[in-house]
């Protein structure tokens, strides 16, 4: 049978886009960034985007995470 197909290959641990680190981005930027990279540059970066202003820190941690496929 050759009519389905896998699309979702090794969900279970995916750290990326997903709709609750997406979710997170929004609420808390650097801690969004945290997660998925863990304690480098970007997150501090991410901090620092969001303390001048919290929009270019929430469109950092989006980007980040969304480029960010462990």
């Amino acid at each position: 049978d050759h009519h389905h197909h896998h699309h979702h290959h090794h969900d279970e641990h995916h750290v990326g886009a997903n709709c609750c680190n997406i979710f997170l981005s929004i609420l808390l930027p650097p801690f969004a960034v945290g997660v998925v990279v863990g304690c480098k540059k970007e997150f501090w970066i991410c901090l620092l985007l969001t303390c001048l202003g919290y929009i270019p820190g929430i469109i950092y941690a989006i980007c980040t995470i969304s480029k960010t496929h462990i």
